[in-house]
C-alpha cells in the first residue's frame, strides 16, 4: 500500500487567509482522506472548516467528496505502545480505513 501523507500544521481558529492557504493545499495535494488529530473539543472547528472546503472543491472543481474525521491523538499513543513502535497519527489512520 502506498503512502503520501503530507501535513499541515494550524490552530483551531483559521483566518480567512489561512482558509484559503488549506484550500489550496487540499487542491494541489488531492487527498484520499483528512485526518485532523485532537487533543480538544475545538478540533471539531478546523473539522467544520474542512469539510466546507471539500464541500466547495466538490462543486467548484468536480473535486471528489473524501472523508475528514477526528483522530484522538491519545489513539496514535496506545496504538504506538501496543507494538512497541514509534507510530504517528497518520499509521493509525490508515490501519483504520484499511480495516473498512
Amino acid at each position: 500500500m502506498h503512502q503520501n501523507v503530507q501535513y499541515l500544521k494550524c490552530r483551531f481558529f483559521l483566518q480567512e487567509r489561512e482558509l484559503c492557504e488549506l484550500r489550496e493545499f487540499i487542491s494541489k495535494k488531492k487527498p484520499h482522506a483528512i485526518c485532523v488529530g485532537a487533543e480538544s473539543r475545538d478540533a471539531q472547528f478546523i473539522v467544520a472548516d474542512i469539510k466546507e472546503i471539500v464541500k466547495q472543491l466538490v462543486e467548484d472543481e468536480q473535486f471528489p467528496l473524501i472523508p475528514v474525521e477526528i483522530l484522538d491523538n491519545d489513539l496514535a499513543k496506545i496504538y504506538a505502545n501496543s507494538i512497541k513502535g514509534n507510530v504517528s497519527i497518520d499509521a493509525v489512520f490508515t490501519t483504520s480505513l484499511a480495516a473498512y
